[in-house]
């Protein structure tokens, strides 16, 4: 079964760096999520593309732009770890989603997910027996550092 698209360099440097035309190629991905909306599978389809690979100066900038074009999603300046970073935010249904970017560089600095309303979801995606989560809670991920390496596993 060969490798989906999003999972090798060669794959992600064949997406277009037309921000119209990468949302249409997001948009045309039969990928689904859950109750996510179509927005947001698309939101998070492009997130999972920044967060998993080294991309092409071209593409990671057309990935923002088309971010920005997804209804829904707004740009805002938030403090993260003592840090002015850009959030490219969409919530859908009972989570807020962010990318959060140094406003500097534009370089992928990680995500922030934060409930908006207590609910109930799968228990093993909730961390705990009964499925809850409450509002307020609030995960984030930072990426401390990147680097190209000759191997996997292999960390300098």
């Amino acid at each position: 079964r060969p490798k989906p698209l999003t999972e090798s360099y060669e794959g992600v440097a064949s997406l277009p760096t037309d921000p119209a035309a990468l949302l249409r190629w997001a948009y045309a991905q039969d990928v689904q999520n859950g109750d996510t909306s179509k927005d947001g599978v698309v939101y998070l389809l492009l997130n999972g593309i920044l967060r998993g690979n080294v991309l092409p100066p071209e593409l990671e900038a057309a990935i923002f732009r088309a971010m920005k074009q997804i209804p829904g999603v707004t740009l805002q300046t938030v403090d993260i770890f003592g840090k002015p970073t850009y959030s490219l935010t969409f919530t859908d249904d009972w989570l807020r989603e962010e990318l959060l970017i140094d406003p500097r560089t534009y370089v992928y600095r990680g995500e922030r997910s934060t409930v908006v309303e207590t609910t109930r979801i799968d228990p093993l995606k909730a961390g705990n027996s009964t499925g809850e989560v409450r509002k307020g809670s609030t995960v984030i991920a930072e990426r401390l550092a990147t680097a190209i390496v000759d191997k996997p596993g292999q960390t300098r």
